[in-house]
């Protein structure tokens, strides 16, 4: 047990770095695999689905239980035992002979990082309250290099290892194990208490506005990365770039997070107001946006730095949480709120977003929702950055000086006129391609198939690439079963059709759908579920 003040400190901050770097590598680990763990398991799109949603939901429904077994048994000993929850999770995954066991070892592990989520910020608070901004940088970085080794190391420790996914999941298992022993060290000092008293803070917090807008910030923000990392390279793989190449904008965006994390919590930290931080994530996530829907092939990597950059939101909220309370219980109970709401919303943004490209077969409205969606993180950032204490608003008002109101008034103002900006220049930018067919993507190497005939999997088919162009004979939905395909067998159509293909115009993916199947809703929700899901990256 550490007896002088610096060395329960240095062990304090070990403690956080080592948690921080394992509550993403646990979850991008596993997208690194999972193609390889969908054909082992023959995993079907909706359980694929349940796999990609888990890391968001574990987040958002155990990260609100935190706060409370934190106040009972003390934030450093269930800090340790999540980390050896998370432990044991990542290692019985690797270990699983089951899909079901293979799925209860991934809430486990992903339990112990949700609530390592929700107590780092109080933490933070508690033993470092003058120095919020160092700390919160110091453990966004690590959490951004732990998210970044999950992605990019778990392969090649795999190949290391005789290509054994198993392997390369369960070696995350021991770094989890090596987070738990400083905080099992600091159990039993002084500062290693519950957290007393106060329990109108801890289930009232939900009552401040400001608690409430960081929340909504928060969730903008989760829900904006998610987007991205699930959907930007299929955005700009429909736009034209080659498939590897559109991998390469992705890795980009990501490895933004790192600077972004290093440099926000110290600027968040030098002014009353973060006003001006909202704004530029915000016009930053606006400005990718824009060149995804106006000119995406043309400088993709610009786009992606923009969108990465605009993730800068993310260690702006968390800086906030501790900037906004004043105490390490009500950090917690505020931690609690933000994190585990805003999760939760997050969940909804990769499926919306694939329910509307399903139905636009395309990616103009999907992205224009995005970026209408920004004009709420844009306002509720501005409320949450106002120099206002969460406590202030637990207790009767008219305390609050008229500096702190002007100030919350001119913020926003200032998000307003960016606002309308920015909507206004969209706005001209439609009003001026109103009615005009989007981009078509460049010609394929060969022709497509006729539109009315099922493809499988076969033998090359020279006659397609040397047939001359004809016009598409549609058949009845009956006769084209877009999610129900009846058994075919060897390398040829479903159905005898002329093997001439098509010619593309306009928005191809919708002119291949017969009008009878679009109409059938059922099916198209129940794809969509499991499908649109599916597309949501773990990196």
């Amino acid at each position: 047990m550490p007896s002088s003040p610096h060395s329960r400190q240095a062990i304090v901050i070990v403690g956080i770095v080592a948690v921080a770097l394992n509550l993403r590598s646990g979850v991008t680990s596993l997208g690194a695999v999972l193609g390889e763990m969908t054909r082992y398991w023959q995993f079907s799109g909706v359980v694929a689905g349940i796999v990609t949603a888990l890391p968001v939901l574990t987040f958002a429904v155990v990260g609100s239980t935190a706060s409370v077994v934190a106040r009972r048994f003390g934030a450093e000993r269930i800090v340790a035992a999540a980390m050896a929850l998370s432990a044991t999770g990542l290692i019985l995954r690797a270990l699983a002979g089951s899909v079901v066991v293979f799925l209860a070892a991934s809430v486990l592990a992903l339990a112990g990082a949700a609530i390592g989520n929700v107590l780092l910020p109080p933490l933070v608070k508690r033993y470092f309250p003058t120095r919020i901004g160092t700390m919160t940088a110091l453990y966004s970085t690590a959490l951004a290099l732990g998210m970044t080794g999950g992605a990019g190391l778990t392969v090649p420790i795999e190949h290391a290892f005789g290509g054994d996914w198993r392997l390369g999941l369960g070696v995350w298992g021991g770094l989890a194990l090596l987070a738990a022993p400083p905080w099992f060290a600091l159990v039993g000092t002084r500062e290693c208490v519950g957290l007393p008293g106060q329990p109108k803070t801890l289930t009232g917090v939900h009552r401040s506005g400001t608690a409430r807008a960081l929340t909504l910030f928060f969730g903008c923000q989760s829900l904006n990365a998610y987007v991205v990392f699930g959907w930007l390279p299929t955005i700009l793989a429909d736009a034209g770039l080659d498939a590897r190449d559109a991998g390469l904008p992705l890795a980009l965006s990501s490895a933004m997070s790192i600077p972004m994390s290093l440099l926000v919590p110290g600027l968040a930290t030098r002014k009353v107001s973060q006003y001006g931080l909202v704004v530029v994530t915000t016009a930053l996530y606006a400005g990718g946006y824009l060149g995804l829907l106006i000119a995406p092939a043309s400088a993709p990597l610009v786009w992606a730095v923009l969108l990465g950059a605009g993730n800068g939101a993310l260690p702006l909220a968390v800086t906030m949480i501790g900037l906004r309370s004043g105490g390490a219980e009500m950090t917690t109970a505020l931690s609690t709120l933000v994190q585990s709401g805003g999760y939760l919303l997050a969940a909804a943004g990769p499926l919306l977003v694939g329910v509307l490209h399903q139905n636009t077969s395309g990616w103009r409205i999907p992205l224009l929702v995005l970026f209408a969606g920004l004009a709420v993180q844009l306002l509720s950032g501005l409320r949450a950055a106002a120099p206002r204490p969460v406590e202030d608003e637990l207790v009767p008002a008219g305390r609050h000086s008229a500096e702190t109101l002007a100030g919350w008034h001119r913020g926003l103002a200032v998000g307003l006129a960016g606002l309308v900006l920015l909507l206004g220049g969209a706005g001209v930018w439609l009003a001026a391609g109103r009615g005009g067919p989007v981009a078509p993507a460049p010609a394929l190497a060969a022709p497509l198939p006729p539109t009315n005939a099922l493809t499988i999997p076969g033998p090359e088919r020279p006659d397609l690439a040397s047939a001359p162009s004809a016009p598409s004979h549609r058949a009845p939905a009956a006769a084209l079963p877009m999610f129900g395909r009846p058994p075919v067998t060897g390398g040829a159509t479903a159905t005898p059709q002329p093997t001439t293909a098509p010619p593309r115009t306009g928005n191809t993916t919708r002119d291949r759908v017969p009008t009878g199947e679009r109409e059938r809703g059922t099916g198209l929700v129940g794809q969509v579920l499991g499908g649109a899901m599916a597309q949501l990256s773990l990196r």
